[in-house]
């Protein structure tokens, strides 16, 4: 799926992306597949959904 990074703290690693279906999905940088592991809002991404216990995660996030 395509998405964009809606949010992302940099201290804390974690952060949302908007999928192009509409709904957010959690993210932390242990599944960015960038070298830095480092998103900033705005970014276009691919990436995997997924649901946990949680909800809706964003998973194998490649830049687009």
């Amino acid at each position: 799926m395509i998405g964009q990074v809606k949010f992302f703290d940099h201290k804390k690693r974690y952060g949302f992306i908007t999928g192009d279906d509409g709904m957010e999905y959690y993210f932390s940088s242990a599944n960015v597949d960038i070298p830095s592991g480092i998103l900033d809002r705005g970014y276009t991404v691919f990436f995997t959904p997924s649901l946990n216990d949680r909800g809706r995660v964003a998973l194998n996030i490649k830049l687009y």
